[in-house]
């Protein structure tokens, strides 16, 4: 169990995603199965750049999910308070990538 949740935790930037976009996309009445681009890193690419996402979700992973994963195969009984501890910031951080950015902020 605690392996599990560990994985989740590991995985927490795309499963959030996806997850944040699929039911965004359903609330919206797009069809889920069609190819688009309205995910969170995609939205935070057009903003600021392939290379400065790429390298914040890989400091994320290595700075903020590793512990937390570690902290829950290390203390299994507590596996879930991490996954939360995990997540609850990403899910904050999802929401504020999807919001439209003013066009006067693209250029």
């Amino acid at each position: 169990n605690s392996f599990l949740i560990a994985a989740l935790i590991a995985l927490a930037v795309f499963i959030i995603d996806a997850t944040y976009t699929l039911f965004d996309r359903a609330r919206q009445g797009k069809k889920v199965w069609h190819a688009h681009s309205e995910h969170a890193y995609q939205h935070a690419a057009r903003r600021w750049g392939h290379k400065p996402v790429t390298l914040s979700v890989a400091m994320i992973n290595l700075i903020w999910l590793a512990p937390n994963a570690f902290a829950a195969t290390t203390w299994p009984h507590h596996g879930w308070i991490f996954l939360l501890v995990a997540y609850l910031p990403l899910i904050g951080l999802t929401f504020v990538l999807k919001r439209p950015v003013p066009s006067s902020s693209l250029a």
